[in-house]
């Protein structure tokens, strides 16, 4: 019973670490993105 509860405890706080490590990736991966474009418009322009 307490180790299932670990283990669940270790999968939930997993999950979380993930999650919030994909959401900081998606905004660096976005504000590079931007960044490009705002080069893009300056070399154009």
């Amino acid at each position: 019973m307490a180790l299932e509860a670990t283990a669940e405890a270790q999968d939930a706080y997993f999950d979380r670490r993930y999650e919030d490590g994909k959401s900081a990736v998606w905004k660096a991966v976005n504000a590079l993105k931007e960044g490009n474009r705002r080069r893009k418009k300056v070399v154009d322009s």
